[in-house]
C-alpha cells in the first residue's frame, strides 16, 4: 500500500521532484567543494559523472528491454531523479569553479549556456530526444571537467593543452557512444545524427568562447588585487602604502592623488593549483575616447600551491590623470580580474597608511 502511494506521488509530482533533485545536488556542492585541485573535490565531481553515466546506460537498456519485474520497474521510475541530482551536482561545481576563475563579463556566456541546457530539459519528452539531450549533457560535463583537469594534471596552460582537453572529452564520449550501441544499436543509430550535431555544437560553442576570451581562465582565480602608492617585499611579507578608502569606495571605485610622473604599484594574488606553473600579465590601461588604451603590459611567472594565491606586483609611472584600470590576465588575454581607479594630479605627495598584504 505504501509503495503504491509512493508511486502515485512520484507520477503526480514527477516534474517538481526532477527539478528539486537537480537543485539539491546544486546546493550540496556549494558546501562540499573547496579547492579546484583537491582530490576530494575532483573525486566528488567524478562520482557525479559516473552516476549520471550509469543511469544513462541503465535507462537506455531498459528502453530496449523493458523490465518484467515490478520492483525493477519501480526502481527505474526513480533513476531520472538520480540523474538530475548528479547533473545538478556537476553544474554547481562548474559554476563555483568557473565563476571564481574570471570576471562576470567573461563568465556570463558560459553560465548562460548552462541555463540553456537546464531549460531544454523541460522540452525533451520522447525517449529519442531525451537520449540526445542526456548524451549532450554528459559531453558538456566531460568537456567542462577536462578543461581544467588536464592543465592541472600536466602542470601548464596553453592553447595546445586546451585543444588536448577537447580531444580527451571527445574520446571519452566516443567510448560512451560505443557502449550505447552495444546495448541497442537500432535506437542509437536512429539518434546518431542528433547526438553528433549536439555534441559537435557544444564543442564548437565552448571552443569559440575560449578563443574569444569569454571562457574563464580556469584553473586560475584571483584572490586579491589592489593599486598602491608604494610597495615593497621583505621576505614573504608585502607592505604597501595606500590612500585611506571607505568601504563604499572600495566597491564603487576610488581616487588616487598622484604627483605627475610618480609610480603606482599594482598588486595581485592569483591562485593556481599546486602542480601548475604559468605566466600572467598586469595590463595597465587608461580610458580615452570611449575605449581602454593599454599603457603597459608587464608579464611575470606564477607558481601554484599557495592557498592565498601567488603574489606579485608591477609599477608604472603615471603621466596623465583620468580613469585607469589594471587588468590581471593570462598571456593570451583571458581576464582573471581587474581593479579600476581614478587618478587626480596633485602638487605634493599625499598622506598614506601602511597595509600588510596577505
Amino acid at each position: 500500500m505504501r509503495v503504491a502511494r509512493l508511486t502515485t506521488f512520484v507520477e503526480r509530482y514527477q516534474h517538481q521532484l526532477s527539478v528539486g533533485s537537480f537543485f539539491v545536488g546544486f546546493a550540496l556542492d556549494t558546501v562540499l567543494l573547496k579547492r579546484i585541485d583537491l582530490w576530494a573535490s575532483n573525486a566528488l565531481l567524478i562520482t557525479y559523472l559516473a552516476i549520471a553515466l550509469a543511469v544513462l546506460l541503465i535507462l537506455h537498456s531498459a528502453a530496449a528491454r523493458p523490465p518484467r519485474s515490478v520492483v525493477r520497474a519501480r526502481i527505474l521510475e526513480w533513476l531520472p531523479f538520480v540523474a538530475q541530482f548528479s547533473f545538478g551536482g556537476m553544474f554547481s561545481g562548474f559554476l563555483i569553479f568557473y565563476s571564481q576563475a574570471g570576471t562576470l563579463s567573461g563568465s556570463w556566456p558560459f553560465l548562460a549556456l548552462i541555463v540553456v541546457l537546464i531549460v531544454c530539459n523541460e522540452f525533451m519528452r520522447s525517449y529519442q530526444s531525451r537520449l540526445t539531450y542526456q548524451a549532450a549533457l554528459l559531453f558538456f560535463c566531460l568537456y567542462s571537467f577536462s578543461i581544467y583537469a588536464v592543465p592541472i594534471f600536466l602542470g601548464s596552460m596553453s592553447d595546445r593543452i586546451f585543444e588536448l582537453s577537447g580531444v580527451v572529452a571527445l574520446v571519452c564520449f566516443f567510448g560512451v557512444y560505443l557502449l550505447l550501441r552495444l546495448i541497442d544499436v537500432r535506437r542509437v543509430r536512429a539518434s546518431a545524427p542528433s547526438i553528433a550535431a549536439s555534441v559537435l555544437g557544444i564543442y564548437a560553442v565552448i571552443t569559440t568562447l575560449y578563443h574569444t576570451n569569454f571562457l574563464p581562465p580556469i584553473p586560475l582565480s584571483l584572490k586579491d588585487v589592489g593599486v598602491y602608492h608604494d610597495l615593497e617585499r621583505r621576505g614573504g611579507v608585502y607592505s604597501a602604502s595606500a590612500e585611506p578608502q571607505s568601504a563604499w569606495e572600495q566597491i564603487t571605485g576610488f581616487t588616487l592623488s598622484v604627483v605627475p610622473g610618480a609610480e603606482l604599484y599594482a598588486y595581485s594574488s592569483v591562485f593556481a593549483p599546486t602542480t601548475l606553473t604559468t605566466s600572467i600579465v598586469h595590463r595597465w590601461q587608461r580610458y580615452e575616447d570611449d575605449t581602454w588604451v593599454t599603457v603597459a603590459s608587464i608579464p611575470f611567472s606564477i607558481i601554484g600551491g599557495r592557498d592565498g594565491g601567488y603574489r606579485g606586483y608591477s609599477a608604472v609611472p603615471i603621466l596623465a590623470p583620468g580613469l585607469w584600470r589594471v587588468s590581471v590576465e593570462t598571456v593570451r588575454g583571458q581576464r582573471i580580474g581587474s581593479q579600476s581607479f581614478t587618478v587626480e594630479f596633485v602638487s605634493s605627495p599625499v598622506a598614506t597608511v601602511s597595509r600588510i598584504l596577505r
